[in-house]
């Protein structure tokens, strides 16, 4: 029976898997020479780039990188670790998110000290605010709440991204492919810093009046021709020790007196004033209970003027 020759026609596709696991066989065999890139350990670990593996996947000499596709618009789309730097880092075009997949939820990240990068040569636009945020951030909530992810249901305390995001957009941002809203913390805090400086600027201006004020009020209590008879001032108000009561008595009163109150009303102690015109009388607040007293000057035994003290 004469030769017979049998021609076997593979399939492009089978050919392709052939071919795949030709290239497998020919890398995995090359592991065996010393200056092998791919290599795994009796132990089950695998090197790349050393032939001692410490862990189940050890890389030397370079660094790692995974991404979704090299073509476009998904090129992008790639995490790196940078084993090259002076120091290791974790690169991306974009952004890294750390997300629990299972759960569909954000994790907690914690670290010692974070530092945001700030530097004034990275910027542009730059202007100085001059806006009163005392009204923006009245607007604002603070909420205590819980993670529906959470199983433990730990209380937190914050704001809800929809509320900020009215008041501040900027501080919001959406995460692509994930749904729901994020704020920054950490950008919230010039906007308080610029607040705390009109809130000091407010208090600077109403001190300044209530000192004029007090002056105003001393100035027309005690003028040298005057025949009203007054309290001044106490101080040290509040007090936790002495207190020393300033008054003017006119020099035609017959009797003058100050006596001491509790808010209750009930009198607690009688000092007569002896001397006229500007003069003062000393009180041990010691014996006071604490909280706010009234001290009322009686001329005539009637009653001219009143005034609050606080003890301590």
């Amino acid at each position: 029976m004469p030769n017979q020759h049998h021609t076997i026609i593979l399939k492009p596709k089978i050919m392709k898997i052939i071919f795949i696991k030709l290239s497998i066989c020919i890398f995995l065999f090359s592991s065996i020479d010393i200056n092998a890139q791919l290599y795994e350990a009796p132990n089950g670990n695998v090197g790349i780039g050393t032939r001692s593996p410490a862990k189940k996947l050890d890389i030397e000499g370079g660094s790692l990188r995974v991404r979704y596709s090299n073509t476009s618009p998904y090129r992008r789309r790639q995490f790196l670790i940078n084993t090259t730097a002076s120091d290791p880092r974790l690169e991306s075009e974009r952004f890294i998110v750390f997300f629990n997949t299972p759960r569909a939820s954000f994790i907690d990240i914690y670290a010692k000290t974070l530092y945001e990068r700030s530097d004034k040569n990275d910027k542009e636009n730059i202007s100085i605010i001059n806006k009163n945020y005392l009204d923006d951030l009245s607007k604002l909530d603070a909420v205590s709440y819980t993670w529906k992810s959470d199983k433990s249901k730990k209380k937190e305390i914050g704001f809800l991204a929809q509320d900020v995001e009215k008041v501040f957009p900027e501080l919001v941002r959406n995460v692509e492919g994930i749904e729901g809203k994020s704020i920054s913390y950490s950008h919230m805090v010039p906007i308080l810093v610029e607040a705390i400086k009109t809130q000091k600027e407010m208090i600077e201006n109403l001190s300044a009046k209530v000192t004029k004020l007090e002056n105003q009020i001393a100035s027309n209590n005690i003028p040298a021709n005057s025949s009203k008879s007054r309290l001044i001032k106490a101080f040290p108000n509040p007090s936790d020790g002495e207190v020393t009561l300033e008054l003017f008595i006119a020099k035609d009163i017959a009797t003058a007196a100050v006596k001491i109150f509790n808010s209750k009303g009930q009198e607690l102690a009688s000092h007569p004033v002896s001397e006229r015109g500007n003069t003062s009388i000393t009180i041990n607040s010691t014996k006071l209970t604490n909280g706010i007293h009234f001290y009322s000057l009686l001329i005539n035994n009637k009653k001219v003027d009143s005034q609050k003290v606080l003890i301590k």
